[in-house]
């Protein structure tokens, strides 16, 4: 995706130092729950959101003016699915056992796997 390789793609914050749950709750509100993540504690992983906004949102948003469709979201994983299904992904990652891939679909109870690549299988590596 073009817009990957800008680096303006998302933010990474420390949500216990920074107290995000408590200055922005709603923002946090997506994040709470999912794998055991509180917004509070320590999470030992990484969570991705992809927010969706049309091209009229995108003009009147500051952090990120571009527009992201749902067909673009859907190219993006698919592509990410298939780095991680050949393990493209894994082999560069040095300090992580195992990436996985998972969809909540609007109105599911829980998220389901799509890809995962663990070190050591895809690599031949082991811990």
């Amino acid at each position: 995706d073009d817009l990957l390789e800008t680096g303006h793609f998302g933010e990474q914050v420390d949500f216990r130092e920074d107290d995000l749950l408590g200055h922005f709750p709603d923002e946090c509100a997506p994040f709470r729950g999912v794998f055991g993540c509180d917004m509070r504690n320590d999470f030992h992983g990484s969570l991705i959101r992809a927010s969706l906004r049309t091209a009229e949102r995108a003009r009147k948003c500051s952090f990120m003016p571009h527009a992201f469709d749902l067909g673009r979201a859907h190219r993006i994983f698919s592509e990410f699915e298939e780095t991680l299904k050949n393990g493209e992904v894994i082999i560069f990652l040095t300090c992580v056992a195992c990436v996985e891939l998972w969809r909540w679909d609007h109105g599911a109870e829980e998220p389901i796997v799509i890809a995962r690549a663990r070190l050591g299988v895809s690599s031949g590596h082991t811990l």
